[in-house]
């Protein structure tokens, strides 16, 4: 029910096989941060995805001090060895990936009011990727990748450059009356490319 100075939204696309132990082991790594833990000017939503269990969780992010993470074997890709609270819970993951991100920042800035945004998409990065044709499901083919950034291997989507542009200008003009978003960060590969940075250019102040 309070004001941050800083909200930081981090989507993971986490549902790939190579993906889903570094995605908790940076939740866990950031469970054990220092200033996470007694910095209390930010709230760090996390939206994970991930392969083995199905569902998606919105985790608030808090510190739990140097080495109070779970250490048992088998613990580094589960979620359940995550600490933080679950604070929205799905069983399946059914919405198409742009509809995902939207319900995800629309609900994060709703329930973690805050001066700044910063929105991280972690995942999977594969480049410029032209928009869907209107009513179509943007598709990813292992064998044959076309770009994008989010892969899901269960529903086998990804996002689209120009769709990810449209929900990041659509949460700015609905929830921030059109200001675009303070930090838009991708940790993800060849997404700081000429066309990528160009089509996203005014939904952030800084693209990193």
């Amino acid at each position: 029910a309070c004001q941050k100075e800083w909200t930081v939204l981090v989507y993971m696309a986490a549902d790939a096989t190579e993906l889903q132990r570094p995605a908790i082991q940076l939740l866990r790594d950031l469970e054990r941060h220092e200033r996470l833990s007694a910095d209390a000017d930010v709230d760090l939503i996390a939206q994970l995805d991930v392969l083995s269990r199905p569902g998606i969780r919105r985790l608030h992010v808090r510190g739990v001090g140097p080495g109070a993470a779970n250490q048992e074997p088998g613990a580094a890709d589960d979620p359940a060895s995550l600490q933080s609270p679950i604070a929205w819970y799905e069983p399946d993951e059914a919405a198409p990936p742009h509809d995902s991100l939207r319900s995800f920042l629309t609900w994060g800035i709703e329930h973690y009011p805050a001066r700044r945004y910063m929105v991280m998409l972690w995942g999977h990065g594969l480049g410029w990727r032209p928009q869907q044709p209107a009513g179509s499901r943007p598709s990813h083919d292992p064998a044959q990748p076309r770009g994008g950034i989010a892969l899901d291997e269960s529903q086998q989507t990804v996002l689209d450059i120009p769709g990810l542009h449209k929900v990041l200008r659509s949460v700015s003009l609905d929830q921030l009356s059109g200001r675009p978003f303070d930090v838009l960060a991708a940790d993800a590969s060849l997404m700081q490319t000429v066309e990528v940075t160009t089509e996203l250019a005014d939904t952030a102040r800084y693209v990193i």
